[in-house]
């Protein structure tokens, strides 16, 4: 199903404006609201007209997941990706299923909260790696192959 920004909008304000983490609202970092500007950060400009958009749920920056998110989007049959971390999913491992059951696809958003710009290549790779095994674990299979870095760091 394809829905239109305005309807993407109205969806995002029905549920609570989005986060599936208390205080970590859409165009909110961890030191508080971020201005949302195409090519700016994690926002990417998308070719005019194209009349899409696409919804992402990052999972794990320490706040248990608001499911009333999860409910609305499967109510107005919303496709999302939801992105989680390593270790929430091994945290919350019979969350982390609900989620993953109910067909959204789940990229990997890292294993450890601390930004990987800041970290070593082979920190990195180990932080990538660890996440795939808590999804290995408990999911049963790998994120998909696609990733947010924490943060929003590239």
């Amino acid at each position: 199903m394809r829905i239109g920004r305005r309807e993407a909008l109205r969806l995002l304000a029905a549920a609570g404006a989005g986060a599936l983490g208390a205080g970590a609202g859409i165009g909110r970092g961890p030191l508080g609201p971020r201005p949302a500007r195409a090519g700016v950060g994690n926002i990417a400009a998308g070719a005019p007209g194209c009349g899409r958009v696409a919804l992402i749920f990052n999972i794990g920056a320490g706040y248990d997941p608001a499911l009333s998110v999860i409910d609305t989007l499967i109510a107005y049959g919303t496709p999302a990706t939801m992105f989680m971390m390593g270790w929430w999913v091994d945290w919350t491992p019979d969350t982390a299923r609900y989620i993953a059951n109910q067909g959204f696809p789940v990229g990997s958003h890292g294993n450890l909260p601390p930004e990987l710009t800041g970290r070593s290549d082979d920190d990195v790779k180990q932080d990538i790696w660890a996440a795939e095994a808590a999804f290995l674990r408990t999911l049963g299979y790998g994120p998909a192959p696609y990733m947010t870095a924490f943060g929003g760091a590239s």
